[in-house]
C-alpha cells in the first residue's frame, strides 16, 4: 500500500493478520480499485501452494495425480506469480483444459503475494481482489493453473521439478470442492477503507460540517478535509476536547493489525 494514502482495514481473521494482508498488496493497487468504483474492496488471502503432496488433474490424463512438491519448486512457482490490478487472473472453477479465453469469466486478480512458512511448510500465499459481484460468494479454496514439469522418481512418485508458468487461479467452495494442496485455503480477509471516508463520518457525527459553506447533510467539501483530518487525528489521540465515546487512544497510522479501526466482518 502506498504511504501517502492511509487505510482503515476491516478484517475477518482466520490465520493472517490485517497488517500482513495489507503488506502483500502492490503499492497503489487499492487506490486504483477505488477509482474503478469499488470504494470498499475486500481482499482475500489464500495459500496457493506449499511443500508436500498435492492432488490434481493433469490435462490429458484421467483422474487425480498425486505430485510431490519440494521447497525449491514452491519458490519457483512463487516467482512466476504476476501481481497487480492486471496480475494473475482469477476464475471460479477450472476450465476443461485450463485455457484462458472469452468463455471463462475473469472474476478477480492476484494483487499481492508472500513467500512464507506456515506450520513448517514453505508456502506461496496470494492476496486476491474479487470484483464486487463475486465478493460475497463462499469461495474459500484455491487451485493453481499452469505449466509444471513433472518426472517419476525411483520410488515411482510423480515429482514436480520446475514451473514454466502460472496462468490462473481457480477458486471454489470447500463444501463441494477439495483443493489439490491440503492447505490451499482462505487464511484471511480484509476490507479496505480510505482515511477520507473516516474523516467524513467523524465530521458528520460531531456536527463539524458547515452547510453555509455549501456542504450538504453528510458531506464534507474537499477544502475542509485537511483541517478535519488533523482534528480527527487529535481527537483519536485524546488531544481534542470533543467528548470521546471511548477513552482508548487511537492512532490511525500505527500498525493496522493492532489498532481499533479493525472490525470483524459481519
Amino acid at each position: 500500500m502506498s504511504n501517502n494514502s492511509p487505510m482503515r482495514i476491516r478484517v475477518s481473521l482466520q490465520e493472517m493478520s490485517a497488517s500482513a494482508i495489507a503488506e502483500m498488496i502492490e503499492p497503489g493497487v487499492v487506490e486504483e480499485i477505488k477509482r474503478s468504483g469499488d470504494l470498499h474492496p475486500i481482499i482475500r488471502a489464500f495459500t496457493l501452494a506449499h511443500t508436500g503432496d498435492a492432488k490434481g488433474h493433469i490435462v490429458g490424463i484421467a483422474g487425480n495425480v498425486l505430485k510431490k512438491w519440494v521447497s525449491g519448486v514452491v519458490k519457483k512457482l512463487y516467482s512466476k506469480i504476476v501481481t497487480g490490478l492486471h496480475g494473475l487472473q482469477v476464475f471460479i472453477g477450472h476450465g476443461v483444459d485450463n485455457s484462458i479465453g472469452p468463455e471463462r469469466e475473469i472474476v478477480g486478480h492476484v494483487i499481492g503475494k508472500k513467500l512464507t512458512e506456515i506450520e513448517g511448510l514453505t508456502s506461496a500465499v496470494v492476496a486476491i481482489y474479487l470484483k464486487p459481484l463475486y465478493g460475497k460468494m463462499n469461495l474459500d479454496v484455491a487451485s493453481l493453473e499452469g505449466q509444471v514439469d513433472l518426472s517419476i522418481d525411483r520410488a515411482g512418485n510423480v515429482v514436480a521439478n520446475d514451473v514454466e508458468s502460472i496462468t490462473g487461479v481457480a477458486l471454489g467452495d470447500s463444501r463441494t470442492e477439495t483443493p489439490g494442496f491440503d492447505h490451499a485455503r482462505l487464511i484471511g480477509q480484509a476490507q479496505m477503507f480510505s482515511l477520507v471516508s473516516q474523516v467524513q463520518a467523524f465530521a458528520v457525527e460531531h456536527g463539524l460540517t458547515d452547510p453555509a459553506d455549501g456542504a450538504g447533510e453528510g458531506e464534507v467539501l474537499s477544502p475542509h478535509l485537511d483541517p478535519l483530518r488533523n482534528r480527527f487525528i487529535k481527537f483519536n489521540l485524546g488531544e481534542d476536547n470533543i467528548p470521546k465515546k471511548d477513552d482508548t487512544p487511537i492512532d490511525p497510522y500505527i500498525d493496522p493489525g493492532t489498532n481499533p479501526f479493525i472490525r470483524k466482518l459481519d
